[in-house]
């Protein structure tokens, strides 16, 4: 399990990814740093979580949405579901349950002077309990930081971080309290701490300092300009090498720097080569990672050799014995090298991105820290200095994810007939939540009256609807795990877990599994969608995903059976209508899919308009024996009734019918 960063705090920066910061600035930073001219605490290796007190009750808050209720207290916080497991929520919970009791011995001027005097303050604080990712922890601790806490103003909705000076003041008030704090907790696993403040080495060379700061000048980066204008310059210039193009290699540039940019990067009417060109600026812009990479790699590369530097021989707080700690990290990132050429054996990528994280680290003999690094803050920012701990971290991620197989398949069953808004809907809930390349459309080729498509044509509409085509599957049996493992290539059962998309409308009234237990008692192997998985050859889970009826035409549905009753009553042109208002375009292929599975899609209006010119007549008469009479409404002296049998009429409906296939 590897938890990064996270909850409601984000992603604490690291200096080079504060695109505001000057070369002058940054300087400045790790000038004041050398001589502890700003105050820094461990950053520890745990979980993040916000704690507030608001009408009497501890209030939690792990993620940012969950400020602007004001928390959730403990009963909301126990049902809440966390994505990293039963395990993870278990210790949340307890860490909650330890914090609230912390509360009793408080008296309420103590709570207000911690949490403000409209209860909207919410302190940054980090639960550790054992190992989390990389740092072996010898105890369980709920750590209150010295920086990083948040004021939620609930009449505006705005979230602002405290100001320095303010820390400042909590700080010293937390410190007196902690004993109070702690008198509860005694049959806990948890106590209370306040992030212990950090001394850098007073032996820091600072001439190599010196020296890797004039290094960035050798880039271009000096004085006053800033860390974007530096990656913005370094950018353009390697897109021109390539487009050859000035305004064009800018506005890229503007691109891959999310900045604004004028979509019109081929208006330029002296460009030759259009074409090659487009072709340049896609492949450019699916690189636009990389390229990041590459221009703010000189700042990242010194910053980290400086963080090595002052990070040196620095021992944790929360780690008693920190020799044998070091001794752990060390042996588990020679084991993450050695593992890594089985792993990728066949990804040059990853090994790439592996090599450039060694050499980062240098030599293992040279890890010689058990902290994580440092957090401070200068002014309403606040960063971070990791040292060796980020690429680590980085290393030890890529050879146990790769292990672990984190991949999760998501199978959307249905019959599709035909695939419309309501679905579309659903599939877009399914990639937003897995991620396209996780989600696949499992479908037979079975027709009849209720399913009158087969599989090439639901895959037509669906790739029209905008279902990418490598991701639509035909399955016999759509619900068997033997025919996800033949459709989708390179599954591991062992390492992959399965998830079947149901409407809760299906689930509700013709509810799919039971979930019941096997005739032995044991587990059954379809079992609801919840946070802690096992492999597919042990379980796979059935996810129910929201109903969504829909309108097309202004006219409500909420299912294919409901299309295909309407649709034959539209004549030509609301069936165009129809289509484009059904899927945001028209096309004719999809029309004349429909209309030919739609038995009569001929409208009533048009039989009798049909019939009607067959008997020369334009009114209705009435069935006589097999035969169907047809009254004359012409003014002749003489009224004479035409009577065709059934069969012609029928026949001559087959020729419609034909016809309008062939439209």
């Amino acid at each position: 399990m590897l938890l990064l960063e996270g909850g409601a705090a984000g992603h604490i920066m690291h200096l080079y990814e504060d695109y505001d910061l000057t070369f002058n600035k940054l300087k400045n930073i790790i000038e004041k740093l050398t001589s502890n001219q700003i105050l820094c605490t461990e950053k520890t290796d745990g979980l993040n979580i916000y704690f507030g007190y608001k009408g009497g009750k501890t209030k939690a808050v792990r993620n940012k949405s969950e400020f602007k209720f004001g928390g959730l207290d403990k009963q909301q916080f126990g049902d809440r579901e966390f994505q990293s497991g039963n395990s993870v929520k278990e210790t949340f919970n307890a860490a909650f349950n330890s914090f609230d009791r912390s509360l009793f011995n408080l008296t309420d001027t103590e709570k207000v002077d911690i949490f403000g005097q409209n209860s909207d303050i919410f302190l940054n604080c980090e639960v550790i309990s054992g190992k989390i990712n990389i740092i072996p922890y010898d105890k369980s601790y709920i750590l209150i930081h010295r920086s990083g806490h948040k004021r939620f103003n609930e009449a505006t909705g705005i979230l602002s971080i405290i100001p320095e000076e303010e820390n400042v003041r909590l700080s010293k008030t937390i410190e007196i309290l902690l004993p109070k704090l702690n008198e509860n907790l005694s049959d806990t696993n948890f106590q209370i701490k306040q992030t212990p403040f950090k001394n850098l080495n007073q032996t820091t060379d600072t001439i190599y300092i010196d020296e890797l700061l004039k290094e960035l000048n050798k880039f271009g980066f000096s004085d006053e300009i800033t860390i974007k204008q530096f990656l913005h310059s370094r950018i353009v210039k390697n897109i021109n090498e390539t487009i050859r193009n000035q305004k064009i290699s800018e506005q890229l540039a503007n691109k891959i720097m999310d900045l604004p940019t004028n979509e019109l990067l081929l208006a330029d009417t002296e460009i030759q080569d259009r074409e090659g060109l487009k072709t340049s600026i896609n492949r450019i812009l699916k690189n636009k990672t990389n390229i990041k990479k590459e221009a703010i790699k000189p700042i990242e590369t010194i910053v980290h050799k400086i963080g090595v530097v002052l990070l040196q021989n620095q021992q944790s707080d929360f780690i008693q014995n920190d020799e044998q700690a070091i001794q752990t990290i060390k042996q588990e990132v020679e084991a993450a090298i050695n593992k890594l050429q089985t792993l990728y054996s066949q990804d040059q990528e990853k090994l790439q991105k592996a090599s450039r994280e060694i050499e980062k680290i240098g030599n293992i003999d040279d890890i010689n820290s058990s902290i994580e690094g440092i957090v401070f803050q200068v002014n309403d920012k606040v960063y971070k200095l990791t040292g060796n701990f980020a690429p680590i971290n980085q290393l030890v991620n890529l050879t146990e994810s790769k292990q672990l197989q984190r991949r999760t398949i998501v199978i959307y069953p249905g019959r599709f007939q035909p695939f419309h808004k309501g679905h579309l809907a659903a599939y877009r809930y399914l990639t937003d939540k897995f991620g396209q390349e996780n989600v696949n459309v499992f479908t037979s080729d079975i027709v009849n009256d209720n399913s009158p498509l087969n599989f090439e044509e639901r895959k037509r509409i669906m790739n029209f609807a905008g279902v990418p085509n490598e991701y639509i599957w035909y399955a016999a049996e759509p619900y068997k795990a033997e025919e996800v493992i033949n459709n989708i290539k390179g599954i591991d059962p062992n390492q992959t877990t399965l998830v079947y998309a149901i409407s809760m409308k299906d689930m509700i009234e013709d509810p799919r599994f039971s979930f019941k237990p096997n005739p032995d008692g044991s587990p059954s192997y379809m079992q609801p969608y919840k946070d802690s998985f096992e492999p597919m050859n042990k379980h796979c889970y059935v996810l129910t995903y929201p109903k969504v009826d829909f309108k097309v035409l202004d006219k409500e549905f909420d299912s294919s059976a409901q299309i295909r009753e309407y649709y034959p009553t539209l004549d030509n042109d609301q069936q165009r209508l129809f289509i484009r208002d059904l899927y945001g375009k028209y096309s004719k292929d999809i029309q004349k899919i429909m209309n030919k599975k739609t038995p009569s899609s001929v409208s009533i209006n048009e039989i009798l308009n049909m019939i009607n010119e067959m008997s020369g007549a334009g009114g209705a008469g009435g069935l006589e024996g097999g035969t169907i009479s047809l009254s004359s409404n012409k003014k002749e002296k003489n009224k004479e009734v035409v009577t065709h049998s059934i069969d012609d009429i029928l026949a001559k409906v087959n020729e419609l019918f034909k016809e309008k296939e062939n439209e």
